[in-house]
């Protein structure tokens, strides 16, 4: 018996694959698209039934339209894919909309967005994407899909056989990815439903923009995100964002620092090689309630670097200066012949240590600046005294003929931690343990502001680990996310 395959042609569309034998015989059967509609696409699914998705309007500006038809039946009564009307066009590389099937027969429908449509600041072409509600009725409402990056031409969509949906489209930015540099963020803002919806910010030459968001990310570390959450407060957050624990700018953690030097009589080359710790040691860190103080801090082994920082007041201290009659005598006592231990203490978690708005300074584009309320704890005062003793202790027992206990740095500053603090209770925490914001659910914070504690490292690799952690989790979770519409 001959194979036989069917061919569906719709208007000047052929649409479906051949199956067949060199002898095959083809039955082709020829359907106009319904409602006079053009640039139709269409899918055959298992069971029969062709799905198809039309244009009807002027080049220009436009609506889609999705019908259905049973096998053996007619087609159904036309459903508008597009909720904002005329929103697409007729126009591009890739003419007319793209759709996808699913397996519970849901529509999937991805379309570039009309000129009258284009959202106020927005960088180019949008593309929309809309589907199918699940009783079948109609079409969600739509939305942009391509954030603010601009769409150079037509777009695909498919949908794998767990439901997630891929879409594709022809950016005109290298990658899809647009870094706009020289960008100072003035404030966020809300819509109705407490949803962010994107950031006011100012360029280098003052002009003002609105980048749109669906999700919005801060990373602006301890001092500059509880800034940014004040600055946007309005009517309905009048404490900033994400404040109703009202710890956003509290728990500013710093890491009070400690250096001790050693002088030795053996060359240890310390003024070559990387600047860093070249090992370190935890040997005091855990808690000792003898020591009348709790936790620890963190040594670290480090070189004393070249001629220039011999020179210095740090860590050598400005009553040990070398500058005068002996200074090539005294340069070369310590070039070479020095190293230092570099003692970072665990600052803890106390809420009048903070950030706020300073209600007078203002930077350069008169954002009023961040101000910092910070006194050193007396269990770090009594801890860094502590660990101050015993790093001098060890250096002397490692055969060093004098040590330097470099003057303590008022404020370190370097690592700036805590001001918006990650927990499960939004009663006493600002994020959630994957840094979304209790108050407000499409945004996040990926930075060292949602320390809890500030153990007695430095910072960097665990804010870049808990970021990716935090990243990943969004991406995993993108179906079940709040966006403003």
């Amino acid at each position: 018996m001959k194979k036989v395959a069917q061919l569906l042609l719709l208007g000047i569309s052929l649409l479906g694959v051949l199956h067949s034998t060199v002898d095959a015989e083809t039955n082709v059967k020829l359907l106009k698209t319904p409602n006079d509609g053009i640039q139709p696409k269409v899918v055959v699914d298992a069971s029969g039934t062709v799905h198809l998705v039309y244009y009807k309007g002027d080049a220009q500006s436009g609506n889609l339209y999705y019908v259905r038809k049973d096998s053996g039946g007619d087609f159904a009564s036309p459903l508008r894919i597009n909720s904002v009307p005329d929103s697409s066009v007729a126009m591009g590389t890739i003419r007319g909309a793209q759709f996808a099937v699913d397996k519970h027969k849901r529509i999937h429908v991805v379309w570039n967005g009309s000129k009258n449509t284009q959202p106020e600041n927005h960088h180019g072409p949008p593309m929309f994407y809309a589907r199918l509600k699940e009783d079948g009725s109609g079409f969600e409402e739509q939305r942009i899909i391509s954030g603010d990056w601009s769409v150079d031409g037509g777009g695909a969509v498919a949908v794998d056989a767990s439901g997630r949906v891929f879409i594709f489209w022809h950016s005109g930015e290298k990658l899809g990815v647009r870094l706009i540099t020289g960008a100072r963020v003035k404030r966020l803002e809300t819509n109705s439903n407490g949803l962010v919806t994107g950031a006011h910010y100012v360029d280098r030459e003052g002009k003002a923009f609105f980048q749109k968001a669906g999700v919005t990310v801060v990373c602006a570390n301890g001092i500059g995100t509880p800034r940014l959450l004040q600055l946007s407060a309005n009517s309905k957050f009048p404490d900033g964002l994400a404040n109703s624990s009202g710890l956003v700018g509290r728990r500013l953690m710093m890491h009070p620092f400690g250096t001790v030097v050693g002088l030795f009589e053996e060359d240890l080359g310390s003024s070559h090689g990387f600047w860093g710790q070249n090992l370190h040691s935890l040997e005091f860190y855990e808690t000792d309630a003898d020591r009348g103080f709790v936790r620890g801090a963190k040594w670290g082994l480090q070189p004393t670097g070249g001629p220039l920082s011999m020179t210095r007041a740090y860590p050598w201290g400005a009553e040990n200066s070398i500058w005068g009659d002996s200074f090539h005598r005294d340069l070369q006592h310590r070039l070479n012949h020095s190293a230092m231990w570099g003692i970072i203490a665990e600052d803890l978690p106390e809420e009048e240590n903070r950030v706020v708005l300073d209600p007078v300074l203002t930077d350069s584009d008169g954002i009023p600046a961040p101000k910092i309320i910070y006194r050193m704890s007396e269990n770090s005062e009594r801890l860094m005294q502590f660990h101050l003793k015993r790093a001098k202790e060890s250096l002397e027992a490692a055969g060093a003929s004098e040590t330097v206990v470099a003057p303590l740095i008022r404020e370190t500053g370097w690592h700036l931690l805590g001001t918006a603090k990650m927990g499960s209770d939004p009663g006493n925490s600002v994020v959630d343990p994957w840094g979304r914001c209790h108050d407000i659910p499409n945004l996040f914070i990926f930075d060292g502001s949602t320390w809890p504690t500030s153990s007695g490292m430095n910072p960097t690799a665990t804010i870049a680990a808990m970021a990716l952690r935090c990243a990943e989790h969004l991406v995993e979770q993108r179906h079940h996310q709040h966006v403003p519409s």
